[in-house]
């Protein structure tokens, strides 16, 4: 069998290579972990200012949707002085807003009709909720 050999043969020499001054490492590894530790607690502190926006936000929000539902109600309903005069006794529609606008941010809870109450009076039962049988 006839083999084939291959022989490296050189054809330039590999240039000088300067070494680098080897340093002894003077960066502590304490410091390390602290310095991490302080990048964690300051991201901590960034997502909790995020979290109290967006909590700010939210409860804005959720107040412009209460009003907004009053206020489709109110315009369905009283959308004339005639309505405003019959519904509240209130000769003007305008004085029911300018009412309206003052009261509404002060209750949180809002009417929820007839079957509500029915339905409460059901589940308490004849004797109330307050009664000591």
């Amino acid at each position: 069998m006839n083999e084939h050999r291959l022989i490296a043969t050189l054809i330039h020499q590999d240039p000088p290579v300067e070494e680098l001054p080897k340093t002894p490492s003077s960066f502590p590894w304490i410091l390390t972990i602290i310095l991490l530790l302080l990048g964690i607690v300051r991201e901590f502190m960034n997502q909790k200012q995020e979290i109290k926006k967006l909590k700010t936000e939210n409860q804005r929000l959720k107040d412009q949707v209460f009003n907004l539902k009053n206020t489709v109600y109110n315009e369905k309903i009283l959308n004339n002085d005639s309505n405003t005069n019959f519904y509240t006794g209130l000769p003007k529609k305008s004085l029911f807003d300018k009412l309206h606008s003052l009261i509404s941010p002060l209750f949180k809870r809002r009417w929820t009709g007839l079957n509500s109450i029915a339905r409460k009076c059901k589940q308490e039962g004849p004797e109330g909720p307050g009664s000591l049988t």
